[in-house]
């Protein structure tokens, strides 16, 4: 019986890698990643929250138009010649976000995690992490079918 080692699997629409394994597996379809390449830079990472005292007086309404809700990000206006709105980013601990928003002019290499509620925000405080973004991967397609005798 063919038994699977742990792989890297790409989900298509996700930033984040997920692996597996498997004994059983009987004609699945995977996209296995075979390269991977992308722009890294270390930022300062906060939080922020749809509140007048940390924005503007439409605090639910991001720079490009959109609502605030989980899984986006404001970035420091510095960066925005290098990262554009609807941009993926992934920060390094935290996951992948959507760039929809930009902060005050002041900052540089910041980016800023929406979140609803200003306690957490408060406990997650200000950390330095590694931001990747600008994403290309090469995927194989592989079909996986196991004999069962």
């Amino acid at each position: 019986m063919l038994r699977l080692k742990t792989a890297v699997v790409a989900l298509i629409g996700l930033l984040s890698y997920a692996s597996f394994t498997a004994e059983s597996v009987v004609g699945y379809r995977y996209m296995i990643v075979e390269e991977h390449t992308c722009r890294e830079m270390p930022v300062t990472v906060t939080w922020y929250t749809s509140s007048v005292d940390e924005c503007d007086d439409t605090p639910f309404i991001t720079a490009d138009g959109s609502r605030t809700r989980h899984g986006i990000v404001a970035v420091s206006r510095d960066l925005l010649g290098e990262i554009a709105f609807g941009d993926s980013v992934y920060i390094e601990g935290h996951g992948g976000y959507v760039v929809h928003d930009t902060m005050n002019a002041r900052w540089r290499r910041r980016v800023d995690i929406w979140c609803d509620d200003k306690q957490e925000a408060i406990r997650n405080g200000i950390q330095n992490r590694m931001m990747h973004w600008n994403f290309e991967i090469k995927l194989d397609a592989v079909t996986i079918s196991l004999d069962r005798s």
